[in-house]
């Protein structure tokens, strides 16, 4: 359970790298 949750927690700050790498790159 704990390592299922922070993966999910990683996915969520991936997202959240990519949503702000994506809009400084446009």
């Amino acid at each position: 359970m704990c390592l299922l949750n922070a993966t999910a927690e990683h996915q969520v700050l991936f997202s959240k790298v990519v949503n702000y790498t994506s809009i400084h790159f446009n």
